[in-house]
């Protein structure tokens, strides 16, 4: 499957902070954006102190989030963790996308995501 890609949204890390924002990440060069859907992936693991854990995807056309939209959200994980994947097509205006994670309040998790997208060179 060399014509696929895997971006890295959200770079595996343990946390107690209860929104975690990852940064834009640019889809120039791969299919996607307005045309077929990317595959996004959010995995999680249960930290010290294991709560429950989700988050969204959200796209814009500009790194300073202009016209930023949410074009998909995960389902809710438990605190044995796991992984929820969301397909969506992103605005064929919109050439960044980030992952925003969620952990409840007090908990200790380790969030990660990820993009699966076509590779246009290939």
């Amino acid at each position: 499957m060399r014509e696929m890609a895997v971006l890295q949204l959200l770079n595996p890390t343990r946390s107690t902070t209860t929104k975690m924002t990852g940064g834009y990440v640019d889809l120039r060069g791969y299919i996607g954006p307005g045309h077929r859907e990317i595959k996004f992936v959010l995995e999680a693991g249960a930290g010290t102190t294991a709560g429950t854990c989700g988050g969204s995807v959200q796209s814009a056309s500009t790194t300073a989030g202009a016209g930023l939209a949410t074009v998909g959200t995960f389902t809710t994980l438990t605190a044995a963790g796991g992984k929820s994947e969301v397909n969506a097509v992103v605005a064929a205006g919109h050439r960044f996308v980030r992952v925003i994670g969620t952990i409840q309040t007090a908990k200790f998790m380790n969030l990660s995501a990820i993009a699966v997208a076509r590779d246009m060179l290939v």
